[in-house]
């Protein structure tokens, strides 16, 4: 069989996350390979998640094998763009003994590696199937891939104690979408804007918290492919027509984090984000907190250093909408990881009541970002 090797590549980096780590089962370092009628197939599980990549040939006949996931990879680094795969049964050996397997050349290299038979490898592929019988959301890969990354940065991996804090919770019902993530003092969100409609939406609530793993897969998609999100019992389905990727769901409760944006806005401003970036950048050498001198028609940003290491300012404009001066501290990462995830340049930040005086600071962009930052307290 021939094979465009362009387009194994791809595949294999698009399965390459759900390759897991050999001293746990041999099997999860495999992968499995079918073509069919002008169409092939790249399946590769770790147990816990799955994916299956495809892509078009100009094979028609059916051509299977299953190898280890380095192998095949080491194999595209033939020079040529063509690869020909050859099965064979018994061949003689350099020192005569008989040997099966599959060969790869490109004219100038050449590959053989031994074949594989594995049926819990099988049984992994079986049981993933893109679900029938449930509804599902609908959305076009690029801007589900903003979505994940203006609503994914508050999480954080590293908590194994506190499971939602890794994921981001995904809630579709009709023509709304919203995701969320936290990490307990700042939440980012994304939620689809009014003036943005989105075919084939399910009607009922597709609704659960998306691992790392899923969040990862996200990344694999091409922008103009459309993918289906389905919300099964304990694991989501990302389906498009070159990639499918099968994760765990994470099983707990999301924090209701939306309650805390119906207390009412006390102040509010709008700003550009490129000059709140450049600001804390002329100002920040390190992760020192910064205040936040909010007038009504600049704003001051200023580092909180030791006594005696110096004092740095710098102020750029802004339009007070509604509200008095205000003053806040927060952490400068927090800021920047608002600006550096989106590429709207229309920010507003807006401070709402919390208790005993205590204000949040929360933020929107016309793109559907939106968030909430804990400030320091003086």
């Amino acid at each position: 069989m021939k094979i465009d090797k362009s387009k194994l590549t791809k595949a294999l980096k698009q399965i390459g996350i759900f390759i897991g780590k050999t001293n746990i089962d041999k099997t999860v370092s495999f992968v499995h390979f079918r073509n069919e009628n002008n169409k092939a197939m790249l399946f590769a599980t770790d147990f816990a998640s799955a994916g299956r990549a495809y892509f078009d040939t100009e094979e028609k006949d059916v051509f299977e094998f299953c190898i280890e996931y380095n192998q095949l990879m080491q194999t595209v680094r033939a020079r040529g763009n063509e690869l020909t795969a050859t099965i064979f049964m018994d061949r003689a050996g350099e020192n005569g003994e008989k040997m099966s397997g599959i060969e790869f050349t490109d004219g100038k290299s050449k590959f053989e590696w031994a074949l594989h038979e594995n049926n819990s490898l099988k049984a992994q592929e079986d049981a993933s199937v893109v679900p029938t019988d449930i509804p599902y959301f609908e959305i076009d890969a690029k801007t589900l891939k903003n979505a994940i990354r203006e609503s994914g940065f508050a999480r954080n991996e590293k908590d194994t104690q506190t499971p939602y804090i890794t994921g981001v919770n995904f809630v579709g019902c009709g023509d709304d979408l919203t995701m969320v993530s936290t990490d307990r003092h700042r939440v980012a969100g994304w939620k689809k804007p009014n003036s943005e409609s989105l075919e084939g939406m399910a009607t009922n609530t597709v609704s659960g918290i998306m691992s790392p793993k899923t969040i990862a897969s996200i990344g694999l998609y091409d922008d103009e492919d459309t993918v289906r999100v389905y919300m099964e019992e304990s694991k989501i389905v990302l389906v498009s027509d070159k990639l499918e990727a099968y994760a765990s769901k994470i099983l707990c409760n999301f924090p209701d984090v939306q309650r805390m944006f119906k207390n009412d806005i006390i102040s509010e401003y709008k700003l550009s984000a490129k000059a709140l970036k450049e600001s804390i950048e002329i100002v920040v050498a390190n992760d020192n907190t910064i205040q936040m001198d909010f007038k009504e028609d600049s704003i001051t940003i200023r580092s909180v250093r030791d006594s005696g290491d110096g004092m740095l300012d710098d102020t750029f404009p802004c339009e007070r909408v509604k509200g008095f001066d205000e003053s806040v501290l927060v952490k400068p990462t927090d800021l920047l990881d608002v600006v550096k995830n989106t590429s709207d340049d229309n920010l507003t930040i807006a401070f709402r009541p919390l208790d005993n005086d205590f204000k949040m600071l929360s933020y929107s962009l016309d793109d559907g970002a939106y968030g909430l930052i804990a400030p320091k307290k003086r």
